[in-house]
């Protein structure tokens, strides 16, 4: 997720009133100082909220596993 996006997203929240607002800031907050270390368990934690039943995180990629990602759907 790009800054700019992670930025846009944390002032939505802090613009509007949230249920999980301190979760959610907290996560971006990790993403902002580009912690992705636990980026699946975040990812399922948004995806929870919105009773996902498709595309639940089950790990984080390896770093040759992303940039293969990256040049498949986005190069």
């Amino acid at each position: 997720m790009s800054e700019q996006a992670i930025e846009e997203v944390k002032k939505t929240i802090e613009n509007n009133q949230f249920e999980h607002e301190e979760e959610l800031l907290t996560i971006l907050d990790k993403w902002c100082k580009e912690d992705f270390s636990n980026v699946d368990n975040d990812h399922n934690y948004f995806w929870s909220l919105q009773n996902g039943t498709i595309g639940k995180a089950t790990g984080i990629l390896s770093p040759e596993e992303e940039e293969a990602f990256i040049e498949k759907y986005f190069e």
